[in-house]
């Protein structure tokens, strides 16, 4: 968890915390009012040795006001990162949910479901259909071609670059590996399953100074 502070107008201080694992989040002593404003990122889809696209990014939300009342604590769920399976599997895992309490949720990327930032598709040698680059969204980048045919590299969906900026998704580097960002999808190279990334929470608050 990473704590971070910057101040606003009115004598008070506006915190963030990035939560990557499961727990409570614990209300500030010095909290003022009941409004907190979550940003959250399901898990990455995971995808096999032979499928059509990467993995898409999991479900994205960006500072969305909650009233939690008068809770001391919230329990937060960190979505899973889907697993890449198989020898020759042509399947998906999506990723899991992240969840702030029962106040919101984010689900994990699922092609097949249709949830999150697209990867890309590659080409299909029986039928060469071109190769195609994940559709953008206002939440997250989709992946994109590096090349197709036998070598074909592609990248997964986007996912919380609000949340980590340090890092890329929907990468379009010839060094495809891990998925990189809060939330993105796996990339594909044949043969090789891959892992989506886990998804992420951040709160902020106002604090009395």
């Amino acid at each position: 968890m990473t704590n971070l502070t910057q101040f606003i107008n009115g004598g008070m201080l506006l915190k963030q915390q990035i939560i990557t694992a499961n727990g409570d989040w614990d209300r500030p002593a010095n909290m003022a009012g009941n409004i907190v404003y979550v940003t959250l990122a399901g898990g990455g889809e995971g995808c096999g040795t032979n499928t059509v696209t990467g993995g898409n990014g999991g479900e994205y939300f960006i500072r969305v006001p909650i009233d939690i009342g008068d809770a001391q604590s919230v329990p937060c769920v960190i979505g899973e990162a889907g697993i890449g399976s198989g020898t020759t599997s042509t399947s998906y895992s999506p990723g899991g949910t992240t969840s702030f309490g029962a106040f919101i949720s984010a689900l994990g990327g699922s092609t097949n479901a249709g949830v999150g930032t697209p990867g890309a598709t590659r080409q299909n040698s029986g039928n060469p259909t071109p190769a195609q680059n994940g559709s953008d969204t206002p939440l997250g980048y989709g992946g994109k071609v590096i090349n197709f045919g036998s070598s074909t590299l592609i990248a997964g969906g986007g996912g919380g670059l609000v949340l980590d900026t340090s890092r890329t998704a929907g990468q379009t580097t010839s060094a495809l590996s891990a998925a990189m960002g809060y939330g993105a999808g796996a990339n594909f190279t044949a043969g090789m399953p891959k892992n989506g990334a886990p998804g992420a929470l951040r709160i902020e608050w106002p604090e009395v100074v």
